[in-house]
């Protein structure tokens, strides 16, 4: 699953490190170009657009790996408002939170040390049968991309995704088991 850095984090982390490169772009000169004209924003407004529309995830940018967590319950606030906003069943927000909580250990796992390494494995196989079975993944209901939005939402700034990538590094060669049974906290 490390192995494989989704097409979705890829854009995501793409998407969120743009800088302004369409800033200076004018259509003044056109007397034809409505004034809210999407071709003359910058990527970074037409995302900013976007969220505000409700069409992405208003995502946290700071380049802090945690994140703001005003709650202190583990999961980034904007996360949190995401899952909360989106998933009003609670075995489903339940499973989601872990998986966020999943994600931020691995990210904020200390690398030289063999059993924080461990830990967030075995946090992540955990989390993962909790998906798959709260959201009933092999019958092909809607959960079957779940994790990877999370995942996504979660390696959103350039400090993050190295963070996730070290920790996918870190764990190489360790074998992760998939446990039976309910594994959601």
């Amino acid at each position: 699953m490390l192995k494989k850095v989704s097409i979705a984090v890829i854009a995501i982390f793409l998407l969120t490190s743009c800088g302004d490169d369409n800033k200076n772009a004018s259509h003044s000169d056109n007397k034809d170009t409505p004034h809210n004209d999407n071709s003359s924003k910058s990527l970074k407004e037409k995302i900013e657009d976007l969220e505000d529309q409700g069409r992405l995830p208003k995502l946290d940018r700071s380049s802090s790996i945690a994140g703001p967590d005003e709650n202190n319950n583990g999961v980034r606030d904007d996360i949190e408002a995401y899952i909360t906003k989106n998933y009003p069943d609670e075995k489903q927000k339940k499973a989601l939170f872990q998986a966020a909580i999943t994600m931020q250990s691995m990210m904020l796992a200390n690398i030289t040390d063999p059993m924080s390494i461990k830990e967030a494995i075995i946090k992540l196989s955990r989390s993962s049968n909790c998906i798959v079975n709260v959201f009933d993944i092999t019958k092909g209901a809607e959960g079957s991309g779940v994790y990877e939005k999370i995942e996504a939402m979660s390696v959103n700034t350039k400090a993050r995704l190295q963070a996730y990538i070290n920790f996918g590094k870190a764990m190489d060669g360790m074998v992760l088991v998939s446990p039976e049974g309910d594994t959601c906290e």
